[in-house]
């Protein structure tokens, strides 16, 4: 497959046999020129962040494709458990649906000035309720903490923006389901 973007180039070096079709590999007419081609479109190719390098903030210089943002910013389903734990390393859209009542922690590896998106879900029994960490913070109007929808199936959709390292500013539509 000819290499005709930057996008089709591999971080393995001698995988990289061509530009645009061009032939590159061993024994072409510049045979000077292979490796030092290889390695430029290896170069290129790693510096594209993934979907994780986004997530963990992990470099400053990663060129960012389309592709790798919205991935990073997908809904990212959360394991429904007594405490429901969300670690922002992991996307910063979550959803989870409630079997029982639940607390939801604080996040972690927040990332001050990020936002995103908390749904709640209520499982086909519905009632659940859910208690939140002490970094989160309620409009009065909400509910400070919010009364979650009660109905069976009920969708909750909870957006937030990270203040700093222990503030959490939520506000949210209610009964979207």
């Amino acid at each position: 497959m000819p290499k005709s973007t930057i996008g089709d180039f591999d971080t393995v070096a001698a995988n990289n046999s061509d530009i645009g079709g061009i032939n590159i590999a061993e024994g072409c007419a510049a045979a000077g020129i292979n490796n030092a081609l290889r390695e430029l479109m290896a170069q290129i190719k790693s510096a594209f962040a993934s979907a994780a390098n986004l997530l963990a903030a992990s470099s400053s210089w990663l060129f960012v494709s389309p592709k790798s943002l919205f991935d990073a910013c997908a809904f990212f389903t959360l394991t429904d458990a007594a405490t429901v734990s969300i670690d922002q390393n992991s996307g910063v859209n979550f959803t989870v649906t409630l079997a029982g009542n639940r607390a939801i922690a604080n996040m972690t590896n927040k990332k001050p000035g990020s936002s995103g998106f908390i749904r709640i879900k209520q499982d086909a029994t519905g009632g659940r309720t859910a208690t939140w960490g002490t970094d989160y913070r309620f409009p009065a109007a909400l509910g400070s903490p919010p009364t979650l929808s009660a109905a069976a199936n009920a969708v909750d959709l909870f957006s937030y923006i990270i203040f700093d390292s222990s503030t959490v500013y939520v506000t949210g539509v209610k009964a979207l389901a």
